[in-house]
């Protein structure tokens, strides 16, 4: 039926342009194709000061027009909290969803790493098949997580070299954030 049954999280790991970003695109294009439904939302790790602009960033990607937006002075926990609601309520209208972290490394840098544990906290308390992407080109980076976001994370992980055959590399990348087996690779 297209619909996957757990949510899931996968880190896509290599050098620049070695053809992350191209791949994950691409599966998201085929997940959109079966299940027109699913929302995508993206973040990059460098484009925020704080953690609280992110959360707002990908709320405003799901509400579109916010006008109960939390004020700028809001504290990390209120606008987890707002984003919790937003999603749960948008997620309604998804059978699914996925949240793309360009430049992971960034979001493992911050203190306590708080919006990675919250999102891998809604990721397995939303009732909706929620699927977390990292990218990063720091093939190290999963040294980077503290314990408490391992243990949340379901640890696969993918290097992606300088593809000589990128229909190998998105075929990979298809299994693992689980599209089903009938979706074409072109």
């Amino acid at each position: 039926d297209g619909q996957v049954s757990e949510s899931s999280s996968v880190l896509l790991l290599g050098e620049a342009s070695s053809g992350k970003t191209h791949a994950v695109e691409y599966c998201i294009a085929k997940m959109k194709e079966v299940n027109p439904s699913v929302a995508v939302l993206r973040a990059h790790g460098r484009y925020y000061a704080s953690d609280v602009e992110c959360v707002r960033h990908l709320a405003q990607q799901v509400a579109g027009q916010m006008v109960s937006a939390p004020r700028c002075n809001s504290s990390f926990e209120q606008g987890m909290d707002w984003l919790r609601q937003v999603l749960v309520e948008s997620f309604q209208h998804a059978s699914a969803a996925v949240i793309v972290l360009d430049r992971f490394e960034h979001f493992c840098s911050r203190a306590r790493q708080t919006l990675l544990y919250n999102l891998f906290d809604i990721a397995q308390d939303l009732g909706v098949c929620l699927s977390i992407i990292g990218m990063s080109e720091k093939l190290d980076v999963m040294g980077m997580l503290e314990k408490r976001i391992k243990s949340r994370f379901s640890m696969r992980h993918l290097h992606a070299f300088r593809p000589a055959n990128m229909e190998e590399l998105i075929k990979v990348m298809m299994i693992k954030v689980r599209l089903p087996a009938d979706a074409e690779f072109k």
